[in-house]
């Protein structure tokens, strides 16, 4: 496979969400390849009307179409016509009219001849329905993101019947996905700007622990524990709560650009102010942020196991650990008589973030796949015992 720098056009809205990750998804693709975005907001709305065809004539060519569910989601919950979900939960950029313009550029989307790369980043695949497959399919021939190693069955999903939301819980996307490795370029979903790692030591932080996030069974349970204990604890900032519920109850109906970076900034303060962090990655253990997020910002990671956690880089004992919220008073007593030992699992963990999960990683990890698509040579690609590996023709 040459080293050859290729074009591809991206179809995306020009919005930003409360995970940063999105921010830095058109960063990492345009790492080692020419990646030029439309869509709302992307382009002015006269070339936008005028479809995609006519601006792959003008500004190609192109190896291949790259899209976000945005685009190739639309139409099905919760991408629904109404913008629902596009103004509640993203601060969008673009003009209405620019918005009314994605069913065609669906339809044009499925209609394209170039090889077409779906980003599956921003889905909630748990509640994936028949429907969702059957759009996946007619507007993607290849993948980034969560592949069969990242994923699994209900079947295998701790705690489900304790969660709020668990009863919603679908098998559909496991059955499409678990077959499919071989063209899917299988990361998880979230990448770390260099801006995110923190490097205090632990001994200068004040907090001993920190639970932060959506109110998930084995946090709960995790914080509980915590407090039961007496240590220090951080748990969620009274602004976000307040943000949170203010959305929920309709009186801030969109989504607000400053109250994204503020939150975020406040959720980092918090992440280099405490030593040790619980996370979890829901019932179905997915590669939720924070499992990257806390070994960024120098804490130990202790966690309810998300899938893969090996073949992605993390080792228990090592650079993270493995616990249950039951664990948590033996492993405390152990940190805190073991300073050297806790600091150089942190040390670790950070390492292993930015090595295998930071933007400039990912840039490289999607580099190595773009091409191989373009080349028309992509066997897939996924992690394997901490090593990205991909696999061709050639």
């Amino acid at each position: 496979m040459t080293q050859t720098r290729h074009r591809f056009l991206f179809l995306d809205v020009n919005c930003t969400h409360i995970q940063p990750t999105r921010a830095l998804y058109y960063p990492a693709l345009r790492a080692e390849h020419e990646v030029v975005g439309f869509g709302p907001g992307l382009v002015d709305d006269e070339k936008l009307f005028k479809g995609v065809q006519a601006f792959i004539d003008a500004n190609g060519p192109f190896d291949g179409i790259i899209a976000s569910p945005l685009i190739f989601l639309y139409g099905v919950a919760p991408y629904t016509p109404d913008m629902h979900f596009y103004t509640k939960y993203m601060a969008t950029f673009a003009s209405k009219a620019a918005m009314a313009y994605i069913p065609q550029l669906l339809e044009q989307l499925k209609a394209a001849k170039l090889p077409r790369i779906g980003l599956i980043w921003e889905t909630d695949l748990y509640d994936m329905r028949q429907q969702h497959i059957d759009q996946l399919q007619a507007t993607n021939d290849f993948y980034i993101g969560f592949g069969p190693d990242l994923w699994k069955p209900k079947s295998e999903m701790i705690d489900l019947d304790r969660e709020r939301f668990g009863h919603i819980a679908s098998d559909d996307y496991w059955h499409f996905v678990r077959d499919k490795a071989e063209i899917y370029c299988s990361v998880p979903p979230h990448i770390m700007a260099e801006n995110e790692f923190f490097f205090g030591p632990l001994s200068q932080r004040k907090l001993d622990w920190s639970v932060i996030g959506m109110n998930y069974v084995a946090r709960q349970d995790a914080a509980k524990k915590l407090r039961e204990m007496g240590v220090s604890l951080t748990e969620n900032a009274v602004v976000a709560r307040t943000y949170g519920r203010l959305k929920r109850f309709g009186i801030i109906p969109h989504e607000l650009q400053f109250m994204q970076v503020l939150l975020n900034h406040n959720f980092r303060y918090r992440l280099g102010d405490s030593r040790f962090s619980f996370t979890c990655g829901l019932p179905w253990d997915m590669q939720i942020r924070k499992f990257f997020e806390i070994p960024a910002a120098g804490c130990v990671l202790v966690c309810k196991p998300c899938t893969s956690f090996e073949n992605i880089g993390f080792m228990h004992g090592e650079n993270a650990f493995k616990a249950t919220p039951k664990d948590l008073p033996e492993l405390h007593d152990y940190l805190t008589t073991n300073p050297d030992i806790a600091q150089k699992i942190a040390t670790k963990g950070q390492d292993m973030v930015f090595a295998n999960h930071s933007i400039r990683a990912r840039g490289q990890h999607l580099g190595a796949a773009l091409r191989a698509i373009a080349q028309g040579c992509f066997k897939g690609a996924k992690f394997v015992d901490g090593q990205f590996e991909i696999r061709t023709r050639i």
